[in-house]
């Protein structure tokens, strides 16, 4: 049998000028922004370098605080809008 890591990413579209931002929380249960990303494809090409598995069925949803904390970290970005969350999972030990 197979152990699983699971954790989400959020592509949040901003308030403001500023593009897309994609967040990711995996076991730490730290939300963190991935650099360059801007959009589901490069998040999942980034992930899955490090092992990660994403879902292709994203849901939309509210911001959160956490993640409107970390958007006011972009440049031209006022807050966080809307996001979609999409699932995903690894095998435990990938490092």
């Amino acid at each position: 049998m197979i152990a699983w890591e699971y954790g989400y990413i959020y592509v949040v579209h901003t308030v403001g000028p500023a593009p897309a931002v994609c967040v990711v929380v995996d076991k730490s249960g730290k939300p963190r922004m991935l650099d360059g990303c801007h959009g589901l494809m490069r998040s999942a090409n980034v992930l899955g370098a490090d092992g990660w598995l994403v879902s292709g069925q994203g849901e939309k949803s509210a911001c959160t605080p956490a993640i409107n904390e970390l958007v006011r970290t972009v440049e031209g970005a006022i807050a966080g809008d809307t996001m979609m969350c999409y699932f995903m999972r690894r095998e435990a030990g990938v490092v």
